[in-house]
C-alpha cells in the first residue's frame, strides 16, 4: 500500500478563531486543536461558533487523539463538544489540561469520563503511522507547545501561535535550541501562524508600553482600575510586577478571569505575593474602599467592557467610580465589539475619573510579526509551507512573505477550510473544497445547529419587530370567538398603530373564516402556517415592514 498524507482544516483558515486541523497519515487520523470563534454582531443570540465535526464522527475509529497547543478558547473551545460525540484521548500540557478540565466542569461535563495525557517539550509519543514530539513556543499564556510530527516524508511542524520576544520568564520563551535540532533533521512541511503578518513590531514597542504604564502608575494618587483580557497572562504578570514595584494591593474582578488567574497562581505560573492579593469582602462592602488598591477587571472579548459599565451604573457589588480613580484601558476591542468599547469609554469619561488609554501599536505583540515569521522559516528551512491561523488576508500576506524567501506557488499553499493537501510518495498537490465544512452555532449551553430560518427570524425581530395574534376558536361550531388580541413589539409606532392594527385584525378574521370554512380537519400547526403565509404579504403592503408573525391560536 502506498504511503499517503492528507491535511485539511475544518476551521481556522480564512477566519480568526475556530482552529481545527486534521492530518490523515496512512490509516491514522490526528486532530490538532479544536477551538471556537465568537460571533459577529449580526448573529443574534449566538454565544459562540464551533466547526461542524460530523466528518470526523464518520471516521472516529481511525482517530488517535486531539493534540492541543495551548489553552486559549480559539484552540480548545470545541473540545468538550467533540468528546461528547467521539471519546478519544486528549494530549496537552499540564496547564492547558487544567484549563480544559475547568471549562468542561463549568459546562457540566464530567472530565473523568475521558482520557487525558499530560505532555511537555520532552515528550515523545509513538503511533503506528507517526511520531509526535513537542517544543516550547512563546505566546501570551503559559504551557504553549508546538508540534513536530515525524512521518514517512519527514517532519511536519505545527507552530500554533508563537513569537520570539525575549524575556526572563521561561514560560514565554520559544525554544530556539529545539527548533535548530528539528531543522537539522529536516522539515518537510511547515504549518505556520499568520495573524501577525501586518505587524512590524519588536521588543522596542514592549519597552515603550511598559514605560507608558509605569508613568501612569507613578502619577496615580488613589485607586487604579485596569481592564485586561484574562487570556493574556503575560501582560497580567507585567501589571502585577508593576503593582509590586509601587507597593499596591491587587484585587481581581471577573469570575471566569479570576479563576484562570487563580489556576496560574496555583501552578506557579503567575508570581504574586499572597499578602498583596486582596479578596473582596461580600460581608462588609464598606471595607472594599482601599486607596492603594489596583483592581484588575478580567474577562474575554466584551466582558471587561460589560463589567466597567456595571461599575459606572453602580450595579457592581464592590466598585464605584470616584473622581480620584485612575482607569486604564488595556483591552483593545476585538472585531465586532468596537461599538460596545466606544460606548464604555464614553461612559467612563462621565465619571470624572482619570481615564488612560494606550495606543494599541505600543501593546506587546502576542503573535509572530513579519520578521519573526521570516525567522521561523529561515530556522526550519521547510520544503513546503501552509499559512494557518488567520483570515484570508493574513494567509495571503504570509505567502508573499514566503516569496521574499524564495518560496514559489508550488511550495507555499494558501488553503481555505475544506481544501485538501494531498501528499504521496512522489507528489504533493492541493484540491479545493474536497471536505464539506460548515459551522455549529452555540445558543446557550448545549450544541444547537441553528438553521438559516432561525437566524432570519432573529434578524427580522431586530429590524422589523414582532406581531403576536391571540385568538380562540371553538372547534365544534367552527366559530372564531370575539376576544382577539394583537400584541406588537418594535413593529409600529403608537400614534399610527390603531388604524394599522384594526386593518390587520380585520384581515386576520377574514383569513380565519375562510380557513374554517374550507378545511375539513382542524390542525393547529397547519392553521398557524396558513395565517402567517396569508398575513405576511398584506402586512408588508400595508406597512412596508416584515415583522415576525406569531399566531397564538387556542382551539377549545
Amino acid at each position: 500500500m502506498e504511503n499517503k498524507i492528507r491535511f485539511f482544516a475544518l476551521g481556522g483558515l480564512g477566519e480568526d478563531g475556530k482552529n481545527l486541523y486534521c492530518l490523515y497519515i496512512n490509516n491514522s487520523v490526528f486532530i490538532v486543536d479544536a477551538g471556537l470563534k465568537y460571533p459577529s454582531s449580526d448573529l443574534f443570540g449566538v454565544d459562540e461558533i464551533i466547526p461542524n465535526f460530523n466528518s470526523l464522527v464518520r471516521v472516529k475509529n481511525l482517530i488517535k487523539g486531539i493534540f492541543l497547543s495551548h489553552a486559549h478558547e480559539d484552540h480548545i473551545g470545541a473540545v468538550g463538544y467533540i468528546l461528547k460525540e467521539i471519546n478519544i484521548p486528549v494530549y496537552a500540557s499540564e496547564f492547558t489540561l487544567t484549563i480544559l478540565k475547568n471549562n468542561l466542569t463549568l459546562n457540566d461535563v464530567d472530565y473523568h469520563d475521558f482520557e487525558f495525557h499530560e505532555i511537555d517539550e520532552n515528550s515523545i509519543i509513538n503511533f503506528e503511522d507517526a511520531t509526535f514530539s513537542f517544543f516550547k513556543v512563546g505566546h501570551s499564556i503559559p504551557g504553549c507547545l508546538g508540534l513536530c510530527i515525524n512521518t514517512f516524508k519527514g517532519n511536519i511542524i505545527y507552530t500554533s501561535n508563537f513569537n520570539f520576544i525575549q524575556t526572563r520568564d521561561g514560560n514565554y520563551l520559544t525554544d530556539l535550541d529545539k527548533l535548530c535540532q528539528i531543522a537539522k533533521e529536516g522539515v518537510f512541511l511547515l504549518l505556520i501562524e499568520s495573524l501577525g503578518t501586518f505587524t512590524y513590531g519588536n521588543d522596542s514597542s514592549s519597552f515603550l508600553f511598559k514605560t507608558k504604564l509605569d508613568s501612569i502608575f507613578s502619577n496615580a494618587n488613589h485607586r487604579i482600575i485596569i481592564s485586561l483580557f484574562s487570556s493574556n497572562l503575560r501582560l497580567i504578570q507585567d501589571v502585577i510586577d508593576l503593582c509590586n514595584q509601587y507597593n499596591k494591593k491587587i484585587g481581581l474582578r471577573g469570575k471566569k478571569g479570576q479563576k484562570l488567574v487563580d489556576i496560574a497562581i496555583d501552578k506557579g505560573l503567575i508570581k504574586i505575593d499572597e499578602n498583596k492579593l486582596y479578596r473582596f469582602n461580600e460581608e462588609s462592602l464598606e471595607e472594599n474602599e482601599i486607596e492603594d488598591l489596583v483592581v484588575l477587571v478580567l474577562g474575554v472579548r466584551n466582558e471587561p467592557y460589560f463589567m466597567l459599565q456595571n461599575m459606572y451604573n453602580n450595579t457592581d457589588k464592590f466598585i464605584r467610580f470616584t473622581s480620584d480613580d485612575t482607569v486604564i484601558i488595556l483591552t483593545p476591542p476585538a472585531t465586532g465589539i468596537e461599538k460596545m468599547a466606544a460606548k464604555t469609554l464614553d461612559l467612563l469619561y462621565r465619571t470624572n475619573s482619570n481615564i488612560k488609554t494606550i495606543d494599541k501599536t505600543l501593546f506587546p505583540t502576542t503573535h509572530a510579526t513579519i520578521e519573526e515569521i521570516k525567522m521561523m522559516i529561515n530556522i526550519l528551512k521547510p520544503h513546503y509551507i501552509i499559512p494557518i491561523i488567520g483570515e484570508y488576508r493574513h494567509l495571503y500576506t504570509l505567502k508573499n512573505i514566503a516569496k521574499e524567501l524564495d518560496y514559489d506557488n508550488n511550495h507555499c499553499f494558501v488553503l481555505e477550510n475544506g481544501d485538501m493537501l494531498y501528499v504521496e510518495e512522489q507528489k504533493i498537490f492541493a484540491s479545493h473544497g474536497d471536505v464539506g465544512v460548515s459551522e455549529i452555532l452555540i445558543d446557550g449551553t448545549p450544541v444547537n445547529d441553528i438553521g438559516d430560518q432561525i437566524m432570519k427570524d432573529r434578524l427580522a425581530l431586530s429590524e422589523n419587530g414582532t406581531l403576536i395574534i391571540v385568538a380562540h376558536i371553538e372547534q365544534e361550531s367552527r366559530k372564531l370567538l370575539s376576544n382577539i388580541e394583537l400584541v406588537t413589539k418594535g413593529f409600529v409606532y403608537l400614534e399610527q398603530s390603531e388604524e394599522i392594527l384594526a386593518s390587520i385584525k380585520k384581515r386576520f378574521i377574514d383569513i380565519t373564516l375562510r380557513y374554517l370554512k374550507v378545511i375539513k380537519v382542524l390542525d393547529s400547526n397547519d392553521y398557524r402556517k396558513f395565517i402567517k403565509e396569508n398575513l405576511k404579504e398584506f402586512i408588508f403592503d400595508l406597512t412596508k415592514r416584515s415583522p415576525v408573525i406569531i399566531p397564538l391560536s387556542v382551539f377549545i
